[in-house]
């Protein structure tokens, strides 16, 4: 073996046989607490340099995700008809409803009528859009659609429509 390595294994044979006489000269009560000392602080290493971070990642990759495919589809000129955001707590009605609106760049009036249904309405430049508009509400939000209604005029089309959960 090179003489290299022949010192540092004698040195790591002489640590850990300070460590066994250190250990062996504690009390069985000493050596426990010890024990127990090194497991919570394993534990909290553990928790704080690899789980904490890789959860605040995931989470913050589940919620980015989402908006970057929306991003994607809007610059190759196509609307996703349901965009769903998908969340480990699913969010309140007026909350889902809002994100999804904002995530489709629709400015509409939301109006709470009860914690479980609420009231949508917006001004949207025809039919098409505002059936498509009530459509991905519907799936997004995870809600039925209890009342819509749709009037046209001239210039633009006026969607009211009562979203509820169960």
């Amino acid at each position: 073996m090179n003489a290299y390595y022949t010192k540092y294994l004698a040195l790591g044979q002489t640590y850990w046989a300070r460590w066994r006489l250190y250990w062996l000269s504690r009390q069985p009560r000493e050596q426990k607490m010890l024990i127990a000392w090194a497991a919570a602080a394993t534990s909290a290493l553990l928790y704080f340099g690899l789980y904490a971070p890789l959860h605040a990642q995931i989470s913050r990759l589940q919620t980015q995700v989402p908006h970057l495919e929306n991003q994607l589809m809007a610059m190759r000129g196509s609307k996703p008809i349901i965009t769903a955001v998908k969340t480990a707590a699913p969010l309140d009605l007026r909350s889902a409803t809002f994100a999804e609106l904002s995530s489709q760049g629709i400015s509409a009036d939301v109006r709470s009528i009860s914690s479980q249904s609420l009231e949508v309405r917006s001004n949207l430049p025809n039919v098409a859009e505002a059936l498509q508009l009530a459509n991905a509400l519907r799936h997004s939000v995870q809600a039925t659609v209890s009342a819509i209604e749709i009037k046209s005029d001239d210039s633009s089309v006026s969607l009211m429509m009562i979203l509820e959960r169960q």
